[in-house]
């Protein structure tokens, strides 16, 4: 492993921790608007799947899985969270230089294997 570098699980302090859901909850991914050189930051709520606001539905290739050594990460209140590289590129490429996003992705709203 590299110097300072150190995997991301949900003991590190710097990993996000996902809430539970309840049985009639999604999470969103509000993407906030910045310059293409920043690092990718937002927000994931909950929120009741009958009074979603509005939100768009990403499709991507999956890719490869990120590892610690190699990750892209998503900043979620002041936390971070190892996202695939091509999630991160798409991120990336819709994100509004003017105006928050709402957004569902797969890899980050359904939580796989952990909830």
């Amino acid at each position: 492993m590299k110097q300072g570098l150190a995997p991301l699980h949900p003991l590190n302090e710097n990993a996000y921790v996902y809430e539970r859901l309840s049985d009639s909850q999604i999470r969103l991914i509000r993407l906030y608007a910045d310059e293409d050189h920043q690092p990718l930051q937002g927000e994931i709520i909950r929120t009741s799947i009958m009074d979603a606001p509005p939100f768009w539905a990403l499709s991507y290739v999956w890719g490869a899985a990120p590892t610690s050594l190699d990750a892209d990460y998503f900043n979620v209140s002041n936390k971070r969270l190892m996202i695939t590289p091509s999630l991160h590129n798409a991120l990336k490429s819709i994100r509004n230089r003017g105006v928050s996003i709402l957004l569902w992705a797969d890899a980050v709203c359904l939580y796989f294997n952990r909830y």
